[in-house]
C-alpha cells in the first residue's frame, strides 16, 4: 500500500484470490500466513507470495522501497552541458519524493543568482540576462526542501560545459 520512508513505518501487502497464503521473506514480516500482512523492511526488499486454491499455486511479488532520512533519493546533477543533444542540456533537480516546499537558488561566481525557482520542475539552461554561460564557467547552487520527513539543505557547484 506505500513504500517505507520516516512518516510510514510499515506497509501493508494484501492479496487475494486464494485459499491459503505464504509470504516471504519471513523476517521483516508480522507473519508469513494469510492474505494481508504488514511489512516493516529496513532497506529495499521484494515480497513474494505464493496462493493455493486447490491444486493450483500462483505466486506473485511486489517491490517495497525503503526510503532512509540518509539517502531521499534527490538526484542533483554536477554538470550541464548545453549543446542540445537531450542529455544534461539543463540542471534540474530530480527525486521521487513529494515535497512540502522546493526552494532552488543558482548564483555565479560573484553570488548574483542567476535562476531561483520554487518549482522542481522548472529547468535553468545557463541563461542569465539573455545571454548563455559561457565555457567552462562555475556556479553554484543552494537547494532547500522539506518533506514530510523534515528539512534538506544541499549546495554544491555546476560546471557549464559546451
Amino acid at each position: 500500500s506505500n513504500n517505507i520512508n520516516c512518516m510510514q513505518k510499515t506497509a501493508t501487502l494484501t492479496a487475494s484470490g486464494a485459499d491459503t497464503y505464504s509470504w516471504g521473506p519471513v523476517q521483516t514480516l508480522n507473519t508469513n500466513f494469510g492474505n494481508t500482512v504488514i511489512a516493516s523492511p529496513l532497506q529495499n526488499t521484494i515480497y513474494k507470495v505464493e496462493g493455493t486454491l486447490g491444486k493450483c499455486v500462483v505466486t506473485d511479488s511486489i517491490l517495497l522501497e525503503y526510503i532512509s532520512d540518509q539517502n531521499r533519493y534527490i538526484y542533483i546533477p554536477n554538470a550541464i552541458t548545453m549543446n542540445d543533444d537531450g542529455l544534461n542540456d539543463g540542471f534540474r533537480i530530480q527525486s521521487k519524493l513529494h515535497f512540502n516546499s522546493f526552494q532552488l537558488i543558482i548564483m555565479n561566481r560573484w553570488g548574483e543568482v542567476v535562476f531561483q525557482s520554487e518549482d522542481i520542475n522548472k529547468v535553468w539552461y545557463g541563461e542569465y540576462k539573455g545571454r548563455y554561460a559561457k565555457l567552462m564557467d562555475a556556479y553554484f547552487y543552494i537547494l532547500k526542501v522539506k518533506d514530510d520527513c523534515g528539512e534538506i539543505m544541499e549546495r554544491g557547484d555546476i560546471t557549464v560545459i559546451r
